[in-house]
């Protein structure tokens, strides 16, 4: 072999040795013992989730094998909270577990749908618990039934007439006012000159004394009547319609110096109403039933017994049945 081409040799080895002697070299830079390498890179699937602590290749390693129809179903599947309920204690998590939500929350949050409904039951429980109480102390008296009814002593089943005549059994009635009958019944036909109230009374002064009758068109301010001397001295009992009672009164000297109504009683056409007067008090019954009852310290202490009446709403009450009994 001559020299050149020995010469041509020996550069192809060098040229073929150029790659081993880059690699050689490269191992020579390389970090020393004890320098950290970088990390590799990961790729972005493989990035931990930081908010749960887990590799999500690792979840996928551990997830059963599913078929097309699952993967669908995953895919639009309600995402997962990055906060995790109960979290793996195998991996572990810098966060501390959501609190779990017990019970149904507030029993008002149920019952707001009905809100408008309990509002009204409420307030017809108030009332009803109201008219309760109004009628219990209306009738603070027990329905005490008299046992006996005063023996009628006029019933007026005579002829119509101007006035009214006598009374079966006892004699004439004494009028303040112009009386007359009408249909079987005694009414007022015109007030006495001064005075808006008429009077109807009959024989005899009496402390004590029952004197009953039954009253029509009581819109005519008509009642009963004790112990009169004068217009402005008597016990009286009369109804109030527009109050839906009756009231006992105590008239001295022209004035109303004692009143007490008798509660919610009906007065309705046709009541039968009684006024009872003993040594110390007055009763007064409707329909039978004791319903109120007041001192008769300051009433006169005896007078006439009788009916009253007044034109002042139009008409005057009309009266049938009257009753008296004396000791």
């Amino acid at each position: 072999m001559d020299e050149e081409t020995e010469r041509g040799a020996e550069h192809s080895d060098r040229e073929d040795e150029g790659p081993a002697r880059t690699i050689r070299r490269q191992v020579k830079t390389a970090p020393r013992t004890g320098d950290v390498a970088p990390p590799p890179e990961r790729e972005p699937d493989q990035e931990v989730d930081r908010g749960r602590g887990v590799d999500p290749e690792r979840e996928r390693r551990l997830e059963p094998v599913t078929d097309d129809a699952d993967r669908s179903e995953r895919a639009f599947a309600e995402p997962r909270s990055t906060v995790a309920d109960d979290p793996d204690p195998a991996v572990g998590s810098s966060l501390p577990a959501r609190p779990r939500r017990r019970g149904r929350g507030p029993i008002t949050g149920s019952l707001a749908p009905y809100a408008g409904v309990l509002t009204v039951v409420c307030l017809l429980l108030v009332v009803a618990i109201i008219a309760l109480v109004v009628v219990v102390i209306g009738a603070r008296q027990p329905n005490i039934v008299a046992s006996t009814d005063p023996q009628v002593v006029d019933s007026f089943d005579r002829s119509d007439a101007d006035s009214l005549g006598d009374a079966p059994d006892l004699g004439p009635w004494e009028a303040i006012g112009a009386w007359g009958i009408v249909g079987g019944t005694a009414y007022l036909r015109e007030p006495p000159s001064g005075d808006p109230r008429g009077f109807a009374l009959l024989p005899g002064e009496h402390e004590r004394v029952r004197i009953a009758a039954t009253l029509r068109g009581l819109d005519g301010n008509g009642g009963l009547v004790a112990r009169y001397q004068d217009p402005g001295d008597h016990l009286a009992l009369y109804p109030v319609p527009t109050a839906g009672t009756w009231r006992i009164s105590i008239v001295v000297d022209g004035e109303e110096v004692v009143s007490q109504d008798v509660g919610l009683v009906d007065t309705d056409d046709g009541a039968r109403a009684e006024l009872v007067v003993n040594d110390a008090t007055a009763f007064a019954l409707i329909d039978g039933q004791v319903r109120g009852r007041i001192p008769v310290d300051p009433a006169p202490d005896t007078g006439r017994a009788g009916v009253t009446a007044s034109l002042e709403a139009g008409g005057s009450t009309r009266f049938d049945e009257v009753a008296l009994e004396t000791p």
